[in-house]
């Protein structure tokens, strides 16, 4: 049987900013979003279902490896973007991180973005397909082949969370990248100076070695220099 179902709890983002942009910028873009928080939990939901401890543990690593499809509210056409990593702690929620992809004005999700971005949406849901038990507390999900995670304002569960830890920006827009440039057009002009001199600006390798090997160092150090430049404009 088909379900989609949140539980919920509390994330907070405070002092983990930095420490989770630092470890997933690799996989950002400038415009998109990081998020974080909680997915699920044991808690009784408003089906009066409520997830076993260890009850997406398996599924989880798979999820991710697969992809990990990040939607809004449940419908698979609207994808968001990708989940980055899904753990469970010991009391049993499952904390997660995910990236929304950057939407332009013309894209149709573009209205969830800017919500997620201004923090109207504020709550994730897993979905996928659960294996059930009843037990004297009622009905209890014992497993759950998680296919996708959704954000969402309307929840099945109770005490989810979504926080917006960083957004992506372009290089230009950090205060030291004006600062980064300049040094290497200046690394730039220095070695394209060095290989206008007799010795190449590297004379001992020069007389060591002849002008053919330092002339080869200065053309390298230009290339060097000449990506550095290209890669920070």
């Amino acid at each position: 049987m088909h379900a989609t179902t949140a539980l919920h709890g509390t994330f907070q983002t405070k002092g983990l900013g930095d420490d989770l942009y630092a470890k997933y910028r690799h996989l950002l873009e400038p415009g998109d979003l990081l998020i974080a928080g909680v997915a699920a939990n044991t808690r009784v939901d408003r089906d009066d279902e409520a997830f076993l401890p260890g009850a997406l543990d398996e599924s989880l690593k798979a999820f991710i490896a697969e992809g990990g499809a990040l939607i809004h509210h449940h419908a698979k056409s609207q994808v968001l973007g990708r989940v980055l990593d899904a753990h469970s702690d010991d009391s049993g929620q499952v904390h997660v991180v995910a990236r929304v992809d950057k939407q332009n004005a013309a894209s149709p999700m573009y209205w969830t973005y800017c919500a997620i971005r201004k923090g109207s949406i504020r709550n994730f849901s897993f979905g996928g397909y659960m294996s059930r038990i009843r037990t004297a507390a009622g009905m209890r999900i014992r497993k759950m082949d998680v296919t996708e995670l959704s954000t969402t304002s309307t929840p099945v569960g109770r005490g989810t969370s979504l926080s917006v830890v960083a957004e992506a920006k372009a290089l230009r827009d950090d205060p030291l990248h004006a600062l980064r440039l300049h040094a290497a057009a200046m690394r730039l002009e220095s070695a394209l100076d060095a290989l206008n001199r007799p010795d190449y600006g590297c004379k001992a390798l020069a007389d060591a070695r002849g002008d053919a090997a330092a002339r080869a160092l200065a053309v390298l150090r230009v290339r060097v220099a000449l990506y550095e430049v290209h890669a920070l404009a």
